[in-house]
């Protein structure tokens, strides 16, 4: 596995390295203490003991979301690299020197000159093919720093949609309870004035308890109302003020992926460096012409020396290789050497958009880095609001639960009744049954008594006294034991309901309905 430093592209190969220990193996390297590394995979998820290991890991130094470090430093030259000066001229063509004829005295110079500018190409080529380097392995850090910054930005929308469904499912409650909890508190006085009208039962009433309401505490009911009025406002305030910072956060989170976007001369810098490659080749093919030609003028030197030496005829016209050495020469210093320098120069401008692509991403990958950290801050921050509120609407429901119960009385009390009417029918037939199986239990018991004491005195007397003495026994006596819990009700009978004042608005149906039936009667009979 690969650790990719995010602040700097710089990427680490940490091997086989067991999770547990990553953390250490990364401090070591780096110098960043465990406490202060923040692991994210390219999909942005945080790295973590149960994490399913992926190519490459981004880290992330979390003091620098404070204190982000300087500038990268320059490492361009600031100076041209130094070129060799004029070789001397080799001692094997001292013979040539000596030669009266002056064309084959100025061959050596040729091969000396061209010999010079290989070795001056070389230079170029080798600083051109060191700044490429630099400038690719810029190019590769700051890919390395897009994709942390990517990570980056995955991670704060995994956050942000996570926070999303949470807000969601909150709000959503919120709005379902409204309209409820709107409804209880416009007509609690209402529903007050109806637990006054109710008359209760006869024989629930005492002196103190005679309608539904006194049943109840109404300063107590009161102090409730006002405890669900207050908790409902300020929710709704809370909410709001929620919503706001909610729809903040998805601003800002879009904002935030807009700016991350990299400036357009950035894609023109990587372009270019990109396309240094091709200059260096050129260089290359430039090289190998100078060298094709220093090659040429030392194989005409070494042919030279070697007929003067053995003074045999020259096989070399020394007037037309001196004509075409002057024009390869003037070739060299015209366009060849010039063109490599230019190269050279280009290359330089290369190296130096490098530095530059470096100090943009820099300061583009900080900016990103700071305000996701402060957008997820707020994430948390707001999300542990919505807890909070989200704890105080289970209250504020608990509250409204209690207040539907004054709306619900008036039904309860009747289904009271109801229910007290049928649990003393049910126990009545249960006694009953009770009584029917204790009367048959009887009757079995006293068919079965004179059987045995015939059986008795038929054969049991001839037994031995302690050989199955058991058959001795008369029939057990039949005890069935009922406890009545519901005998403590009221004694209230379902006909008893009508009349007893389960709820007056009942009462006057029941004799709106009888009324019309005697009307309806008498208009028959006349």
């Amino acid at each position: 596995m690969r650790v990719a430093v995010a602040h700097s592209g710089i990427v680490l190969d940490v091997g086989s390295t067991p999770l547990s220990s990553l953390k250490q193996v990364i401090a070591v390297k780096t110098d960043i203490n465990t406490s202060d590394q923040i692991l994210l995979f390219e999909s942005g998820e945080r790295l973590s003991n149960e994490s399913q290991l992926e190519d490459i890991v981004f880290l992330f130094d979390s003091r620098h979301v404070r204190n982000p470090p300087p500038l990268p430093t320059k490492q361009s030259e600031t100076k041209i690299a130094s070129f060799p000066e004029l070789p001397s001229p080799s001692p094997d063509h001292r013979v040539l020197a000596n030669s009266p004829s002056v064309m084959l005295r100025s061959l050596p110079e040729y091969e000396r000159t061209f010999r010079h500018h290989v070795e001056v190409a070389r230079v170029h080529l080798e600083q051109s093919s060191n700044r490429i380097r630099e400038a690719q392995k810029g190019l590769e850090q700051s890919k390395i720093m897009q994709r942390a910054m990517q990570a980056c930005m995955r991670n704060l929308r995994y956050h942000c949609e996570t926070f999303e469904e949470f807000w969601g499912a909150f709000s959503q409650a919120q709005k379902d309870a409204m309209p409820i909890e709107s409804d209880l508190l416009n007509r609690f006085e209402a529903d007050l004035s109806q637990l006054r009208k109710i008359s209760l039962h006869p024989k629930l009433q005492t002196s103190q308890r005679v309608t539904l309401l006194d049943c109840v505490s109404e300063g107590g009911l009161r102090t409730l109302f006002k405890d669900c009025l207050s908790s409902h406002d300020q929710l709704i305030a809370k909410t709001k003020q929620l919503e706001d910072q909610f729809n903040s956060i998805q601003s800002d989170t879009s904002g935030a992926e807009k700016d991350m976007a990299l400036p357009p001369e950035i894609e023109e810098l990587v372009k270019g460096i990109e396309g240094s490659e091709s200059v260096r080749k050129e260089q290359q093919m430039l090289l190998e012409i100078l060298t094709q030609d220093h090659t040429n003028a030392l194989n005409v030197v070494s042919t030279a020396v070697e007929e003067s030496v053995a003074r045999k005829p020259l096989s070399i016209n020394p007037a037309d290789i001196c004509a075409a050495f002057e024009q390869q020469l003037n070739n060299h210093i015209q366009q060849v050497i010039p063109h490599l320098e230019d190269l050279a120069g280009s290359l330089q401008n290369v190296t130096e958009q490098g530095e530059q692509l470096q100090v943009i991403l820099h300061e583009v990958f900080f900016k990103t880095l700071l305000r996701v950290s402060r957008l997820q801050q707020k994430i948390k921050i707001t999300s542990d609001k919505v807890s909070l509120y989200a704890a105080a609407g289970d209250r504020k429901r608990a509250l409204f639960k209690q207040l539907e119960s004054v709306k619900e009385l008036p039904r309860a009390y009747n289904m009271a009744l109801e229910e007290i009417a049928r649990r003393r029918e049910w126990s009545r037939n249960v006694q009953f049954e009770l009584n029917q199986i204790t009367e048959r239990l009887q009757t079995l018991r006293n068919d079965e008594l004179p059987r045995r004491e015939r059986f008795q005195q038929q054969w049991g007397v001839h037994l031995p006294r302690h050989f199955l003495s058991e058959l001795a026994h008369l029939p057990s006596q039949m005890n069935l034991s009922y406890t009545n819990v519901d005998d403590h009700l009221p004694h209230i009978e379902r006909e008893d309901i009508l009349g007893g004042g389960a709820s007056s608005c009942f009462r006057c149906f029941v004799c709106f309905a009888f009324t019309v039936v005697c009307l309806s009667v008498l208009c028959k009979l006349l």
